[in-house]
Formats: C-alpha cells, sequence, structure tokens
C-alpha cells in the first residue's frame, strides 16, 4: 500500500510539472528540453540529499523571471553556474539555519512580491496571444534597476 501511495503522487507530480516546465521555459527564453531534464534531475536528488517528507521541487515563476532576466543580459550559458550558486546558497543557509529569520518578514512584503511576480508572469504571457501582437519577449524589461 505505501508502494501504491508513492506511485501515485510521484506520477501526480510528474504530470503535473512537465507543462509546469515547458510553460516556466518559455518565460525564462530557454528550450524546454532542457527544463525538463533540470526538473527531473532536482525531482532525484532532493529526497536523496535529505528533503523533508511531501517536499516537491521543480520550477518556481521567480525563478523563471530571475533566469529569463540572466539569459537575456548575459546569454544561455550562465544558467548553470547560476543554478549550482543558488544551490550552494541553499545548502549554506540551510546548515546556517537562517531560514527561522524568515519570520520577521512582514506578511506584506511578502504578499506584495508573489502580486508582483504573477503581474510579470501574466505580462511575459501575453505575447503569446493575439491581444497585443506587437509585444516581443524584449518588450517587458524585468530588470531591478528601474524604480
Amino acid at each position: 500500500r505505501f508502494v501504491l501511495c508513492q506511485l501515485l503522487s510521484g506520477m501526480t507530480v510528474a504530470v503535473h510539472q512537465i507543462p509546469e516546465c515547458v510553460a516556466y521555459a518559455l518565460i525564462a527564453g530557454v528550450d524546454p528540453f532542457h527544463a525538463l531534464q533540470a526538473a527531473w534531475i532536482a525531482n532525484i536528488f532532493t529526497p536523496l540529499l535529505g528533503a523533508a517528507p511531501g517536499m516537491v521541487s521543480g520550477p518556481s515563476g521567480l525563478g523563471a523571471i530571475a533566469i529569463r532576466y540572466l539569459v537575456s543580459t548575459h546569454g544561455p550559458e550562465y544558467i548553470f553556474y547560476s543554478v549550482i550558486c543558488c544551490g550552494f546558497c541553499q545548502v549554506l543557509f540551510g546548515a546556517l539555519r537562517l531560514g527561522k529569520y524568515l519570520r520577521l518578514l512582514p506578511t506584506g512584503i511578502t504578499i506584495g512580491m508573489v502580486n508582483g511576480m504573477c503581474l510579470l508572469l501574466v505580462a511575459l504571457q501575453l505575447r503569446y496571444f493575439k491581444l497585443y501582437p506587437a509585444m516581443q519577449a524584449t518588450d517587458v524589461d524585468v530588470s531591478s534597476d528601474q524604480t
């Protein structure tokens, strides 16, 4: 029974992550094949390295926006190094137990960040509809230079 539950949960995550990976790869401006490769590799290594039970690892909208900015300014060859650096930082923050300080962030800041990410994701997806045919991939600037 345990094995059946694990197989069903794994299939559910896989079915959910395939379109999510493709969508975020299109937002980031990279080949969806590479996004799918990164997703299954992350899903293999996350439980092997001691993740919490029920934890799902995969792409995120904020990561896609950050990768998009990286690809547009430096090219896709820097993606690997940035992901390795982010993973190193995550392991370091976990080892130093810095996650407890995230509770100090006010709820309004967290909600504002998520709302801003949603607006950027919607703006980046409009180019696939016929509503704004003149909007190109480079029309939406996701750099942090603007205030």
